[in-house]
């Protein structure tokens, strides 16, 4: 699982339209990004996440987390959703190929032309399918009939990641009998990168998504995290509440009414709270 947490923009955000707002428009960014801040942090250091649902785990996790899914992910959740066990993703060639048109180049030299193409699928394999019939690997695989695949999807000893094509020639196709293009089933999701369909494979598998946060983000993880991004938040407070004696007047004139506040709206006293929390920890 790839996991990331959001930056601390404090300064940032409090200084982002200086003499183009007033002082007081400014220093309100100031107000409602470290309530923002204190608010998640002091949510993550004390909750009980066992009384949350899943879902509120995830909502309360997204807040500061960016989390995205790998290829290890997908095959655990597969793996427990179908009863079998899936630890490898490779590149299959199948039999079917089609033509389609091809275009190169713009205006005058703009050109057409049609190819032939071979149909292959990212898939993931069963183990027990990967021992009968992939020993030699991934690599120069015999292209795969519409009747295997289809026999394959009915046992369980493939899932359909993605489809994808390449160019064929005429030569080629002598190693095999060309079969005629048909659509199989397919996640139609890239395990490297965002696809519109990772959102909803989420959304079907929540429940198996969710086993993965919370062997993930652990109270020992998420405190570790945190100590981190206090520390983060604390060094932009004392940029900010340095600039108090600042030569540049909206500088310190920002600085000012963002310090005076923080004294006594009782933020600090929250923020207070979180260190003594957190260094018991």
């Amino acid at each position: 699982m790839n996991v990331s947490r959001d930056r601390i923009t404090l300064v940032e955000d409090t200084y982002g339209y200086v003499g183009r707002a007033s002082n007081e428009e400014n220093a309100e960014m100031f107000k409602i990004e470290i309530q923002k801040y204190i608010e998640i942090i002091d949510k993550l250091i004390n909750l009980d996440f066992k009384k949350l649902s899943n879902r509120e785990f995830y909502e309360l996790l997204k807040q500061i987390y960016n989390i995205r899914l790998d290829e290890n992910d997908y095959l655990k959740m597969i793996s427990k959703k179908n009863g079998k066990k899936y630890s490898d993703i490779y590149n299959i060639p199948t039999t079917m190929t089609f033509k389609s048109i091809v275009t190169e180049g713009h205006g005058r030299d703009f050109s057409w032309y049609e190819d032939l193409f071979q149909t292959y699928f990212d898939v993931a394999i069963s183990d027990d399918l990967k021992n009968r019939r992939f020993q030699n690997g991934r690599y120069n695989l015999k292209p795969f009939t519409k009747q295997e695949i289809k026999q394959m999807l009915e046992d369980k000893d493939i899932v359909i990641f993605m489809e994808n094509d390449r160019v064929i020639y005429k030569s080629d196709l002598e190693e095999f009998n060309a079969e005629e293009y048909e659509k199989f089933p397919s996640l139609n999701i890239e395990c490297k990168w965002y696809t519109r369909n990772y959102f909803k494979f989420i959304e079907d598998n929540f429940d198996l998504f969710a086993e993965l946060l919370r062997r993930k983000f652990t109270k020992k993880k998420i405190l570790k995290d945190m100590k981190e991004y206090l520390k983060e938040l604390e060094w932009d407070i004392d940029n900010i509440f340095n600039n108090v004696n600042s030569r540049d007047k909206y500088y310190s004139g920002i600085s000012k009414i963002c310090e005076n506040w923080y004294n006594t709206s009782g933020i600090k006293e929250k923020h207070e709270d979180i260190i003594k929390t957190l260094s018991k920890e």
